[in-house]
């Protein structure tokens, strides 16, 4: 069968005295957000029998949406326009989509009701009556076809309204941004957000895009700015945003150009968007991000966050500065965090306004502070009133490290560990990390959430303030004025002075070490005994911004690395093998992106602690021995077969990323997959296979292959499937018609 050439993505099949004024326009207007083309006929239709022309736009859409209504089966030429669709799905496979628009399917199916009376003024119609059994039966067939009701889908393109429920004094607030933005301006407009750490930018700023971002064609908050600049990962940042404001998956960005390619700019020019950038410290971060107010269409809105306010001068329309909370806000916020839904004591009730004007109506502060007292008797209340009043220049930094100084030497180590390495990582994985450490992972994370002192975000990432990071950070440095006598390290020239100084036999107390060589001025070569002198060392992370080369080298190889090491992540890793007679037994994550590394370890007796492997890897004798492989990347050639040293590990894995590998043309079916829940194969171009896998299977990711039908045996057995992303498969000619009735689906794209 030739592939069909599709003119239109779309072709809207309604009865236009029902819904053209309503659903229809907004369903058009979507589709076409989505950058998807559409075929929607507006004219009032007079004539008794359907043209040539729109026969022939139906035959080019690759997609058919009929929208049922009450009236539809009123229309002779809605009717023929159904039997023509109809024809093209048995023909040449074009997608079906029934939407039933306040009707119930079982009276299009079977047409009764209003269906019922309209076929009986049609059979009074001799002109019809060769047409009237053919109608039946393409109203039966369409209806038959997994559909979608027209509130569930209103459902889903509506974001929910932004709940003010447990925020204090941000009403206000937002009405005052919102007159500042003037949405309803053609112009573009930018708004900065400017206030002290903790004070509640975030908040607002998020708050008024959950009220307004409806309002617009696209949207998108861009979090954490500086984060994502300090761990060199601002070419992400700039994919997100342009991903999501055209809702796009696949969007990459050249590493050799500034700034988008024109045709994305082009596309962006067309849209009117709300965005937010959170947290920006330098100018030269929205300058990568948005280059100049030309890269968005008219009346597009942009709010910028930041404790600095010259990072507005001369980019921002207005300023707005988030204030610090009323003696009323705070009071209202403290006793919420202090005693939840009870009622507070009368020994209490004396000490609460203390606490408040302490926290000098920082809402950061406050919530802290009334997590770390809740539940605690009067006591303990003046005791941290107390410890406050000693040290009267830093009343915030006290208050958030009154809470630290109340954990125990467990829950301290975690939060440290966070502060300094595992902000923004995944917490399964950092978890792992602490157990092999000694500590109670799942109790210790769970108390620093109760007490506000850290986050799990949306996406399992751990989350804390830049003022928690910075006090964390700050008691690292100084529990030791001797960098030699420090834990933890993230500062490049510190590393580097300490690599330095490799001289004598003494062995220094460095436990931890994060490096980014981004931050490094000049190539540096290490030594080969570099990590000799550092025995209790656990975590080792070497990485580099993206797209940078590391500046890191070993010329010269590398002898040791230290037995005690359980977190081993070396982007660029130089050499073919690690140490000879390195000691993995309490390995418990290796990490080895883009290295050219070909065996990774020696055997290990009992296959040690190793559970995280993310490496392009699949020769090595320990890899049998892995107890549990959660995440791996494996380079499966133009052959796909995996070598049978592979295949005895491969059944222990949860999650498989091979994105953009453009040699797989089929998946492996040699291979026992039993464990695997999480198949991503996107950008896969050369993939024309719908794969075959393991039934355990939660989320299959098949976007951008060239995959060209889908058999209903491939996807039956699939009853765990919650996710399935097929976008962009333009080669895709066929798909099973209830494929959405799987058992599970949730979602379908």
């Amino acid at each position: 069968m030739a592939t069909q050439q599709w003119k239109h993505h779309v072709f809207v099949s309604f009865r236009g005295e029902d819904t053209r004024h309503n659903f229809v326009c907004h369903l058009d207007k979507a589709l076409s957000g989505k950058g998807l083309k559409t075929f929607v006929d507006y004219q009032l239709r007079r004539g008794e029998e359907i043209n040539t022309a729109l026969l022939q736009a139906i035959h080019d859409s690759k997609v058919a949406i009929v929208i049922f209504s009450e009236n539809y089966a009123s229309s002779s030429w809605c009717l023929d326009e159904l039997l023509k669709i109809i024809e093209c799905h048995e023909s040449h496979n074009q997608i079906v989509i029934p939407v039933f628009y306040r009707v119930n399917p079982s009276d299009v199916r079977k047409q009764n009701g209003s269906f019922e009376e309209s076929f009986a003024k049609h059979s009074e119609n001799p002109r019809y009556s060769n047409k009237i059994q053919k109608w039946k039966d393409a109203l039966t067939q369409a209806a038959n076809i997994s559909g979608r009701d027209s509130n569930a889908i209103r459902e889903i393109e509506t974001p929910s309204p932004c709940s003010l429920e447990g925020f204090v004094g941000l009403k206000s607030k937002i009405s005052e941004v919102k007159t500042l933005l003037a949405t309803g301006s053609s112009d573009v407009r930018m708004l900065g957000i400017w206030g002290m750490g903790g004070v509640g930018k975030t908040t607002l700023a998020e708050a008024i895009f959950a009220e307004v971002s409806s309002q617009f064609e696209g949207h998108c908050i861009v979090k954490k700015v500086r984060e994502a600049w300090e761990k060199g990962r601002e070419q992400r940042l700039l994919e997100q945003l342009i991903s999501e404001l055209l809702e796009q998956s696949d969007v990459k960005i050249d590493t050799t150009i500034i700034g988008p390619e024109p045709i994305l700019v082009e596309r962006l020019k067309s849209k009117r968007v709300f965005v937010v950038f959170d947290d920006v410290t330098d100018r030269s971060q929205l300058e990568n991000l948005i280059g100049n107010q030309c890269w968005f269409g008219a009346g597009s809105n942009i709010i910028i966050t930041s404790r600095d306010k010259q990072v507005f001068e001369g980019i921002t329309d207005n300023i707005y500065k988030v204030e610090a909370l009323s003696d009323t806000e705070s009071h209202q916020l403290f006793m919420r965090n202090a005693f939840k839904e009870r009622q507070p004591s009368q020994d209490h009730i004396p000490l609460i306004g203390s606490f408040v004007n302490y926290a000098r109506g920082n809402p950061l502060a406050i919530k802290v502070l009334g997590s770390y007292v809740c539940g605690k008797g009067v006591k303990i209340w003046k005791d941290a009133l107390n410890k406050l009043s000693k040290c009267p220049n830093q009343k915030i930094q006290n208050v958030l490290k009154l809470s630290y100084d109340g954990l125990d030497r467990e829950e301290k180590a975690i939060f440290l560990h966070i502060a300094c390495f595992f902000k923004g990582e995944n917490i399964d994985e950092a978890e792992r990390v602490f157990s092999s450490c000694g500590l109670s992972a799942d109790v210790g994370v769970s108390v620093l959430v109760d007490k506000s002192l850290v986050t799990i975000s949306k996406y399992d990432e751990l989350d804390m303030h830049d003022l928690l990071q910075d006090m964390g950070r700050e008691i690292v440095r100084d529990k030791s004025k001797d960098p030699r006598r420090r834990s933890r390290y993230w500062d490049a020239e510190e590393i580097l002075g300490m690599f330095e100084e490799n001289e004598g036999t003494e062995a220094i107390e460095i436990e931890s070490i994060s490096l980014n060589t981004s931050q490094i001025r000049d190539n540096i070569v290490l030594d080969p005994n570099v990590f000799k002198r550092m025995p209790k060392l656990k975590f080792l992370k070497v990485y580099t911004s993206c797209g940078e080369v590391s500046k890191l080298h070993l010329t010269r190889g590398l002898h040791f690395l230290p037995s005690e090491l359980r977190y081993l992540y070396w982007d660029q890793y130089p050499l073919e093998s690690l140490p000879t007679d390195f000691d993995a037994k309490e390995l418990v994550v290796l990490h080895l992106p883009g290295s050219n590394i070909k065996q990774i370890l020696k055997e290990v007796k009992d296959g040690g602690k190793l559970k995280v492997i993310a490496q392009s890897l699949i020769e090595s004798p320990l890899i049998s021995r892995v107890i549990d492989i959660v995440f791996g990347k494996l380079p499966f050639g133009i052959g796909n077969k995996v070598p049978s040293s592979s295949c005895r590990f491969l059944s222990k894995i949860i999650h498989m990323d091979m994105e953009g590998c453009q040699n797989l043309r089929s998946f492996p079916n040699n291979v026992d997959l039993q464990c695997l829940e999480i198949l991503n194969l996107k950008g896969c171009s050369n993939l024309k296979i719908f794969p075959e896998i393991s039934t355990n299977l939660r989320k299959l990711y098949v976007g951008g292959t060239a995959i060209k039908e889908v058999h209903l045996s491939s996807i039956e057995g699939l009853s765990r499937l919650q996710e399935l992303n097929m976008q962009y498969c333009e080669k895709l000619e066929s798909l099973p018609s209830n494929i959405c009735k799987l058992q599970g689906l949730q979602n379908f794209f």
